[in-house]
């Protein structure tokens, strides 16, 4: 008897033998097609993002070079750059009289929909551009992140940037000049006239980390800093850097020091030391007697406080570091192989208002963030060489002993501990400090062999985290191309963004250091004149912020950066800063400071933030950050992979040679 579906539907509904087997079999093949369907997807978008970016890549390169090309060759383009990726796609090109378009598309196997009849899909893109027709310059600055955050995607960076060079050059040579501006947490310039460097610590901050700070007490003394209590923590007394009695003498002794030069006219050639002499044999004085009657031999340049007894001073009587110490001049005493370790070449950022002011010191300025020249006689705006002290041979947590050598999270100690702790001559009648944060100048003897490493990613001696040079503003692509294809990534220190922008702005700048740009009325000529633009393309994966190193278990709090540690005088002093918070918020200003200026200044700004692995709450405040920094919100551009992150330098480089997409 033939019964009608839906009674055999009922029958088959009422036999319950094996429903739950027959049930879980039909459940699995359905789910498994809706997470095949999920993951393949997934992968179908994934590649039509990557194929529509080298479309779009292939676009504006063809339109770039439609003067320099022939029809045969701009379908070659398309074809080479599509099929690089997607050997097998078929690739069109097609033109008009004012546009070229590109076109792909390409079957991509499934993997798991398979299973339910669906082998393959087809993934397709399409992009036209429009030529630039314009007889304008551009000088543009590429300032690039290089932080230890990009070690997994510094490829990805190199790739984009290069294709975004291509592009550019393509479209406006010979009007083309590019720099490139690898930045950290500070910038190595790679200046060449001396006289735009601070050598005579005479910029505000110059050696302001070590002069005045205590390096020994009288020896047999027995510390004792409040009625019996033990010594204080590390770095809670004994630094220059902290608050206390005597703690800032430097801040005593810096005006009359500064006073008497500009008085009798001191300005030593530069290449003498200025610095006290710490190699021995150390010339000395003799000091004392003290409230005990004992006497002690001073190294020639450093003072003595003769308070033993005094309460405020522990009890004891403290050898007490020089007031004038240059960066400069430490360099020339670490030595490696016997030679001394040359200054590499990154600066520190130059002081603000606030900072000149709080020094009260005449002409405050920000110079900081701004392109305002060096100028002799003006010594705050000169550039001082970075230099990131020797760490103590302890461990910051424990304060136990640490040789010194590379930093190894097994064995703990700070970041940058490159040579033995300092010692003295007994005979001078001083022991050394062992709770000294790092600012004894006794350590740069000459003597001790300094472990030293410069090349990426992992940094050990005085210029530690400090990047590779800039390339000031050139017209040669290749060049270019190759500075880029040699960027690295630099573990520690953290990431100051203002610095980046501010080298960026001063490659462009008609100003010195370089003074390589056009003067800025050429940014706005009479009608009818052709325009020089002045860009900037601003990159980074991270917020600004500073890197632990220590943090309350030492004075320096972190790692060494263009404006110092956390802990210095120069950002818990004038600025109030005591937390990593503060100093995220204190450099987004800088850099928004920075940022506003170079704006008012005719330069324009496009900012790129490659999103890679940062939470929601740093991706939502480095938006606003470069939302805010770029020259309007349609120039902020955000990345989230090496696809994206080659669209958005595509977008960037159509439109600074407005050469664009019209898709």
């Amino acid at each position: 008897m033939n019964q009608r579906p839906h009674g055999r539907l009922r029958y088959f509904a009422a036999d319950t033998q094996g429903a739950v087997a027959v049930l879980f079999v039909f459940m699995s093949v359905t789910l498994l097609g809706l997470v095949g369907a999920a993951v393949d997807f997934t992968m179908y978008n994934m590649k039509k993002a990557k194929m529509q970016a080298m479309v779009d890549q292939a676009a504006l390169e063809i339109a770039a070079t439609y003067k320099t090309t022939n029809a045969a060759q701009r379908a070659q383009i398309a074809q080479t750059r599509i099929r690089g990726a997607f050997p097998t796609a078929d690739v069109s090109e097609t033109e008009t009289s004012a546009t070229f378009s590109v076109s792909a598309q390409a079957t991509m196997p499934t993997n798991l929909i398979k299973f339910i009849g669906v082998y393959t899909v087809t993934v397709a893109a399409q992009a036209t551009a429009a030529p630039a027709q314009s007889n304008d310059t551009w000088e543009i600055a590429l300032a690039l992140d290089n932080t230890g955050s990009m070690s997994s995607v510094i490829g990805n960076l190199r790739q984009a940037a290069t294709n975004f060079v291509n592009v550019v050059y393509n479209a406006g040579a010979p009007n083309v000049k590019m720099s490139v501006v690898p930045y950290v947490a500070a910038v190595n310039p790679g200046l060449t006239d001396m006289t735009h460097v601070d050598m005579q610590a005479q910029s505000v901050f110059n050696g302001s980390w070590f002069s005045g700070s205590w390096a020994a007490y009288n020896t047999g003394c027995v510390q004792n800093w409040n009625s019996g209590s033990p010594p204080p923590p590390p770095g809670t007394s004994s630094s220059g850097d902290s608050s206390g009695d005597a703690s800032r003498l430097q801040d005593i002794l810096n005006p009359f020091r500064r006073f008497a030069r500009e008085m009798f006219g001191f300005a030593p050639a530069y290449a003498a030391d200025i610095t006290p002499n710490t190699i021995p044999p150390l010339s000395t004085n003799a000091a004392g007697p003290d409230p005990n009657g004992k006497s002690f031999q001073v190294p020639v340049g450093f003072q003595s406080l003769m308070t033993a007894g005094n309460i405020n001073f522990g009890m004891c009587d403290w050898l007490v570091n020089p007031s004038l110490i240059s960066h400069y001049d430490l360099f020339k005493r670490v030595k490696n192989n016997g030679a001394a370790v040359a200054w590499k070449g990154c600066v520190e950022a130059r002081p603000s208002a606030v900072e000149i002011s709080s020094a009260g010191r005449g002409g405050a300025q920000d110079y900081d963030v701004t392109d305002a020249p060096p100028v002799l006689g003006a010594p705050d705006s000169l550039f001082v060489p970075y230099f990131w002290p020797d760490e103590p041979d302890r461990n910051p947590s424990t304060w136990a002993a640490v040789a010194p050598g590379p930093y190894a999270s097994a064995v703990g100690g700070f970041h940058n501990n490159y040579l033995a702790d300092a010692t003295i001559d007994p005979g001078f009648g001083w022991t050394i400090d062992t709770w000294s944060p790092g600012q004894q100048i006794l350590n740069y003897n000459g003597a001790n062999a300094a472990i030293i490493k410069e090349s990426y990613p992992d940094t050990y001696g005085p210029n530690a985290g400090c990047p590779d040079a800039v390339m000031r503003l050139s017209s040669n692509a290749a060049a270019v191309r190759s500075k880029i294809g040699a960027l690295g990534y630099w573990y520690n220190g953290g990431t100051v963004i203002s610095e980046g922008l501010m080298w960026a702005w001063r490659s462009l700048s008609p100003n010195a250091p370089y003074a390589d740009g056009k003067p800025y009325a050429a940014s706005n000529p009479p009608a009818g004149s052709a325009v020089n633009h002045k860009v900037i393309v601003l990159m980074t994966d991270g917020v600004n912020g500073l890197a632990s190193n220590g943090d309350g278990n030492s004075t320096n709090k972190s790692d060494y950066s263009a404006y110092g540690y956390l802990g210095s005088w120069r950002l818990s002093g004038p600025n109030n800063l005591q937390t990593f918070d503060q100093a995220s918020a204190f450099f987004d200003k800088r850099t928004l400071a920075a940022c506003a200026n170079a704006k008012a200044a005719g330069v324009t700004i496009y900012t790129l933030l490659f999103n890679h692995s940062m939470t929601a709450a740093q991706a939502n405040n480095s938006a606003n950050l470069l939302t805010q920094c770029a020259s309007s919100p349609s120039n902020f551009f955000q990345a989230t992979d090496a696809a994206s992150l080659n669209a958005a330098f595509n977008n960037i480089a159509g439109a600074i040679n407005h050469t664009r997409l019209l898709r």
